[in-house]
C-alpha cells in the first residue's frame, strides 16, 4: 500500500547531482548566448512598440460573424493568415460600474 501511495505523488523532486550546490552546471558561453537572445527579444519588442507609437504600424480589428452549421466553405488556416485576440463584451450596465470603477 505505501509503495502504490508513493507512486502516485505527482509533487515528487527529481533526483539529480548537484555541482557547487547548483542543479545546472553554468557556462560562459551558455551565459553569452543567454544574454544575447534576451537582448534581441527585448530589442524586438522596443522596436516593434516604437513602431506602433510612430504610427508606422498599425493595429486593426476585424471582426467576422460566420454561421458554420450553414457554411459549405473550407477555411485553410496556418501561420500567415491567422492570428487570435481577445476581446470582453459586457452588456450588463450593473456590472460594468463594478469592472470600470
Amino acid at each position: 500500500m505505501k509503495n502504490f501511495v508513493t507512486s502516485q505523488d505527482a509533487y515528487g523532486v527529481p533526483i539529480s547531482l548537484t555541482y557547487n550546490g547548483e542543479n545546472t552546471f553554468r557556462t560562459l558561453g551558455g551565459g553569452i548566448i543567454t544574454i544575447i537572445s534576451r537582448l534581441a527579444i527585448l530589442s524586438y519588442f522596443l522596436y516593434q512598440f516604437r513602431e506602433i507609437s510612430n504610427h508606422k504600424k498599425v493595429v486593426t480589428r476585424k471582426t467576422n460573424y460566420i454561421n458554420l452549421v450553414e457554411e459549405d466553405e473550407i477555411y485553410l488556416l496556418n501561420n500567415t493568415n491567422f492570428d487570435i485576440g481577445l476581446i470582453f463584451n459586457i452588456n450588463d450596465d450593473d456590472l460594468k460600474g463594478k469592472v470600470w470603477d
